[in-house]
């Protein structure tokens, strides 16, 4: 799996843009999808690299910073109900790509594009919370094995 993630952070006029593009490792697992679920059994994988985060004070480069990015997700299943919008939109109405591993009470739209053996599934999400505004542009790549 591939993912490449672009999140802008803003609070009182200071801005931070984090990007990160990674392959994971050790992946394994599936993706399904039905008429109207995904369904995801047995995803694992592990990420060991690095982002870079550029911070930005009244819209004017300030300072970047490379930083480490590991993780590792345990073997995980889940479903999340989702509806086709049209040709290339679903609509997640409990939220996120994988509702049931990241609960919300706002829904969550997605694009799709089938290629082939290859789906690529984008989202774009944005958030208020005390202040402080974080847009996040995720974009993640799938082959079928």
């Amino acid at each position: 799996m591939s993912v490449q993630s672009r999140t802008t952070t803003d609070t009182l006029g200071i801005s931070s843009l984090s990007i990160a593009n990674y392959t994971t490792k050790s992946s394994a697992g599936t993706v399904n999808f039905t008429s109207d679920s995904m369904i995801v059994s047995g995803l694992t994988y592990t990420v060991d690299t690095t982002f870079m985060t550029y911070f930005y004070i009244a819209g004017s480069l300030y300072d970047s910073i490379s930083s480490p990015l590991t993780a590792t997700l345990p073997p995980t299943s889940a479903s999340a109900k989702y509806q086709m919008i049209n040709s290339d939109s679903l609509y997640f109405p409990n939220g996120g790509i994988l509702s049931s591993l990241a609960p919300s009470s706002t829904g969550q739209g997605i694009r799709y594009t089938l290629k082939g053996d290859s789906l690529t599934l984008s989202a774009v999400v944005a958030q208020t919370t005390g202040g402080t505004t974080i847009n996040a542009n995720e974009t993640i790549y799938l082959k079928r094995q």
